[in-house]
């Protein structure tokens, strides 16, 4: 308890007896693992998102624009295989 009081950061025997016997320590720290990793995975996304149109754009001869397009042309048919392949499942 001194630990905790102290505001230091907490020995692995504290921690430990915490999430042994503190089921708020536990939710918090399972609420802070998952936006941590939230926050990971959308930078993530939003890297390969910008690769991706950097990518398109070189394939369009430099034409924002077209890339635009040409990277809702590959959305859109993903989407219509998806479609297809539920309507297989289905």
């Amino acid at each position: 308890m001194a630990e905790l009081q102290g505001g230091e950061e907490l020995s692995a025997a504290a921690q430990a007896d915490l999430w042994n016997h503190d089921p708020e320590f536990v939710a918090e720290f399972q609420e802070q693992r998952e936006k941590g990793l939230e926050a990971q995975l959308k930078a993530l996304e939003d890297g390969a998102n910008q690769k991706r149109f950097q990518n398109a754009v070189v394939r369009a001869g430099g034409d924002e624009r077209q890339a635009k397009r040409l990277i809702a042309a590959e959305d859109a048919e993903q989407a219509a295989r998806e479609a297809q392949r539920q309507g297989v499942m289905s």
